[in-house]
């Protein structure tokens, strides 16, 4: 199976009963909402690689063979119809309610794939509690850099003056 799906996947009882899987989508139980977070945890889910394991008395038992490390791009997920915005309210559903984890955020410049892991935190989430997890905000927009006396330079206009590329514009208004 060479789109790191498996022949399929288990989805326990603890998840789909419990309250924070229960709410995924509706309104007000999160920051952020949407209505594909189940189908992002549901592919997440499909993600998991199992073996079979001798169990006592000969028995034959399911156990998780992964390192409880997952990709799902947003270019996977608009192949199965999700857009990107509402991928990235999935993704942020799914950290505040305890679902997954950030692992390694990924870079746009450094073309890496955002890691994701598991996690059972969602047992704990309750409605009005804050969010288990959240993603570290990093983006920042329009010129931010201040000039000597500590207030932003209106005068100037910064374009990524750290890539080689680029260079530093100034003009005044």
């Amino acid at each position: 199976m060479g789109n790191g799906y498996g022949r399929g996947t288990f989805l326990e009882t603890s998840i789909f009963l419990s309250p924070a899987f229960l709410s995924l989508g509706n309104k007000g139980t999160s920051p952020t909402v949407s209505g594909c977070s189940v189908k992002i945890l549901i592919l997440i889910l499909g993600k998991r690689q199992f073996r079979r394991s001798k169990a006592k008395k000969g028995r034959e038992k399911m156990v998780r063979s992964d390192d409880n490390r997952f990709t799902l791009t947003y270019k996977e997920l608009e192949a199965r119809g999700i857009k990107q915005g509402a991928a990235t309210r999935g993704f942020d559903e799914l950290l505040a309610k305890g679902f997954i984890s950030i692992v390694d955020p990924g870079g746009a410049f450094e073309k890496h794939k955002a890691v994701y892991a598991l996690e059972d935190k969602y047992l704990m989430w309750r409605i009005g509690h804050p969010p288990i997890y959240q993603r570290q905000r990093d983006v920042h927009r329009g010129y931010q850099n201040p000039d000597r006396r500590g207030e932003p330079n209106k005068n100037a206009t910064l374009v990524n003056d750290g890539h080689p590329h680029t260079c530093q514009q100034g003009t005044p208004l």
